[in-house]
């Protein structure tokens, strides 16, 4: 990689990172950036939790508030007249064919007023740190409100570099309550490049935006790092399975559950995540697999991903299980491929396009159920130590080629820096 640019600024922001627990993912990606650019400046939605994650000495920390108060969107309601929000409703009624009810125009309003603030935030900002337009690059690590106001931004100030990344709730329409998700076409138009995270939501946005927009859009998926050498012929004692996810109604942990009060042979089942549901994701853990003497089960909660690559790293997994309902492509399942375990996942969002059914693991439908489920772990179980090594040699060299973070954020830098 090139030494990093000294007369250049990134503006990276995030919605937590490098603060709290979340967004560990950025974890991987963030090297990059740090030897890419020498002035870095983070702007973090995060108003309360200490800095978690290392961060050298020359980034500059900044603590931004990404919504607006009641007042100051009523303080905003006159621009509603311009005309990105005329085209904006244009947008919903001929492309969405969707009425204007309550509900979107008070999303449309919000998100507008948002990226009205960021909008003068970024603008503050530069003048504050003395950017000039040319040497300032915006990224934003998710296509919602800031994108938004980044894309304000691009357009009076054409110079300004101004990408953003989309993942899946800020993707995928119907994650809104409303399905709908305000300005992306405004967000595509304005800034340099849409990065996608996976094929499935760059075609999914195509399908969602006038073909004059396409051009901005990038598939180019994240990665993990992962140094240590894999292991193959390895033979655990009891069938382990490892699950990571919240524990939220999308990721269906309910039916891990189910499928495992099928078995009838011997299991550890390791669930890494915590969430809204843990009391009744618990209580019918304990109801329906806690009298069976063959399963053992336990809840680790959140914990650092470093935690989750030492149990990986010491202990003998036999598959990873994801039964998501709505995924982008996870992160969980590339890191456990990364250590040489095969999956069993649904095809959700962009899952398909990290497992390649019965090579380096099983793909079910999303509409799938516990006894297919259940079904899949059994023939795992029961497979030789022959077939077991083969699994885990294909999962590991799938990681490697399309998942390694080395490769595709080199590439990434590589296409912002030549915007």
């Amino acid at each position: 990689m090139e030494q990093p640019d000294k007369h250049s600024t990134l503006v990276f922001f995030t919605g937590t990172f490098p603060f709290g627990k979340s967004e560990t993912v950025i974890e991987n990606e963030f090297p990059y950036l740090l030897k890419a650019f020498r002035n870095i400046i983070i702007v973090s939605n995060n108003q309360t939790d200490p800095v978690t994650r290392p961060v050298p000495e020359h980034v500059k920390l900044k603590r931004y508030r990404y919504h607006t108060t009641k007042m100051e969107k009523l303080s905003n309601s006159a621009y509603l007249l311009r005309k990105e929000v005329r085209d904006e409703v244009d947008y919903i009624h001929n492309v969405l064919h969707k009425r204007l009810g309550k509900n979107v125009l008070f999303n449309l309003h919000g998100s507008y007023s948002n990226a009205l603030h960021a909008k003068k935030f970024i603008l503050q900002l530069m003048k504050q740190e003395n950017i000039k337009p040319e040497n300032l690059y915006l990224y934003s690590y998710w296509m919602y409100d800031v994108a938004i106001g980044m894309a304000m931004v691009k357009k009076e100030l054409p110079q300004v570099k101004a990408v953003c990344r989309t993942h899946r709730w800020d993707l995928y329409y119907d994650t809104n309550p409303q399905h709908y998700l305000p300005f992306r076409n405004y967000i595509v138009n304005n800034l340099d490049k849409c990065f996608v995270i996976s094929e499935h939501g760059t075609q999914y946005l195509k399908q969602m935006l006038p073909e004059a927009n396409h051009q901005k859009l990038k598939t180019l998926r994240l990665g993990t790092i992962n140094q240590l050498l894999p292991k193959f012929e390895l033979e655990s004692h009891v069938f382990t399975v490892v699950s990571c996810s919240t524990l939220s109604p999308q990721k269906r942990v309910d039916m891990i559950i189910r499928a495992l009060a099928r078995l009838d042979f011997k299991v550890h089942w390791i669930h890494f995540g915590d969430g809204a549901l843990r009391k009744e994701t618990r209580e019918l853990a304990h109801r329906l697999l806690g009298d069976k003497t063959n399963i053992q089960f336990e809840f680790k909660g959140m914990v650092p991903n470093t935690e989750i690559h030492h149990y990986y790293e010491n202990n003998v997994v036999d598959v990873f299980l994801n039964v998501s309902d709505s995924e982008g492509v996870p992160i969980s399942i590339m890191e456990a491929l990364s250590f040489a375990i095969p999956v069993v996942a649904t095809n959700a969002g962009g899952t398909g396009e990290i497992i390649k059914h019965h090579k380096n693991g099983v793909l079910l439908p999303v509409e799938t159920s516990d006894e297919e489920v259940a079904k899949a772990l059994k023939m795992f179980a029961s497979a030789s130590s022959v077939e077991k090594t083969k699994w885990r040699k294909t999962a590991y060299e799938s990681w490697n080629t399309d998942f390694n973070a080395d490769k595709n954020y080199r590439q990434f830098i590589h296409d912002l820096k030549f915007l």
